[in-house]
């Protein structure tokens, strides 16, 4: 079963980049959400990975390349900002558009980042539950967890206001790590206050995706 769906989740990924490629290719910033789907997908992947994984050293490089990758899945989050590009409104009526094509665009984005996202939590329980089990044994796995969405929100800010991603890591370490040390050593008032909301709103989603994927189901009864 997991294995049918993990096969869906990739098709479905396939065809969605297929279909962002088509659309957005000629445009500059939809073409950067493009990349930054890509990047938000990688984590996922990884976590199918590590699913399959037996051995402990495959499973440590693994989470730590997934801990690396992990903050571009909630950052798509972030790319919504480009909707404010869609202009939807029509300038005589102020009514929303029929322009088919702005239609398409919002729900291209959408069937983007939401099932993105979704995936995002799933992917940061599995990889938290993993963590307990093999090296954190003593720590609950709320803690663990915690911990992680709280890295996680570091790395979307310096993303998304530092205008590094994780690719810089590997490309150019030394660099990167120290334009990390001095982004974080200068932060204000207003980027720790802009910290703080990122990592509420990221505890409010992961709390949220626990709460539904725990609800139960109802049984149909003959």
């Amino acid at each position: 079963m997991f294995s049918k769906t993990v096969n869906f989740i990739r098709l479905y990924y396939l065809a969605l980049f297929v279909v962002l490629y088509i659309s957005f290719h000629n445009s500059s910033v939809y073409a950067l959400f493009i990349l930054n789907t890509f990047l938000a997908y990688i984590p996922i992947e990884l976590t199918f990975l590590i699913n399959k994984l037996k051995r402990p050293f495959g499973i440590l490089f693994l989470t730590c390349l997934w801990l690396l990758f992990f903050p571009n899945n909630f950052y798509l989050f972030t790319d919504l900002f480009h909707l404010s590009l869609l202009s939807p409104y029509n300038s005589q009526t102020m009514m929303i558009t029929t322009d088919i094509s702005v239609w398409f665009k919002l729900l291209m984005v959408i069937l983007s980042v939401l099932p993105t996202t979704f995936l995002g939590c799933w992917s940061v329980d599995n990889v938290s539950s993993i963590i307990n089990k093999s090296v954190l044994k003593k720590i609950s796995l709320t803690p663990i967890m915690m911990v992680i969405l709280f890295l996680n929100t570091i790395g979307v800010y310096l993303g998304r206001f530092g205008r590094l991603n994780s690719i810089d890591s590997i490309t150019s370490f030394k660099e990167t790590a120290q334009n990390i040390v001095s982004q974080l050593v200068h932060l204000d008032v207003n980027a720790i206050k802009l910290i703080v909301l990122f990592y509420v709103f990221s505890l409010i989603i992961m709390a949220t995706y626990r709460l539904i994927t725990s609800l139960p189901t109802q049984k149909l009864v003959d």
